[in-house]
């Protein structure tokens, strides 16, 4: 994706969307609670702190935010820190969509790759970033988790 325009309603997000962020995370990953037997970080976190230290955009429209994705800035590469997607979106091509754009903006940036961490329990994930053109690179404790890291060159 060359221009946020490309995705419909995509917009950088601020903190007054904080509160909609955290419905649509809790939305998107409410089915892997009982997978991974925890409850993800992306639920759990503070969103106000999220939208203050990261890049994120929402997407959406007719009062709904159907998707968001977060972003680090790190010293060598771009981290994908979350893609959430709605259920009723679900299919609708949006993650890939919202992928692709951070691509883009990982290259805009100067990084050569993007990385990402998801839980080692959520296979559906970890096959799609696979499908996506993502590499697992490894795995790691975070916190009471296990989390496969992967990577894609841009």
């Amino acid at each position: 994706m060359s221009a946020p325009m490309e995705i419909a309603g995509l917009r950088r997000a601020t903190v007054e969307d904080a509160d909609a962020m955290r419905t649509l995370a809790e939305r998107a990953y409410f089915e892997w609670i009982g997978v991974i037997g925890a409850i993800p970080q992306a639920i759990e976190v503070s969103y106000p702190e999220v939208l203050e230290r990261d890049e994120c955009w929402i997407c959406g429209g007719h009062g709904r935010t159907d998707a968001s994705l977060v972003l680090q800035h790190k010293p060598d590469h771009l981290l994908l820190w979350a893609l959430a997607v709605h259920p009723d979106a679900a299919g609708l091509g949006i993650g890939t969509a919202l992928l692709n754009f951070a691509e883009t903006r990982a290259q805009a940036a100067g990084y050569s790759e993007i990385r990402l961490f998801t839980n080692v329990l959520m296979q559906s994930n970890r096959d799609w970033y696979k499908r996506s053109g993502f590499q697992e690179i490894g795995e790691e404790a975070m916190g009471d988790k296990r989390v496969v890291m992967m990577r894609k060159p841009v």
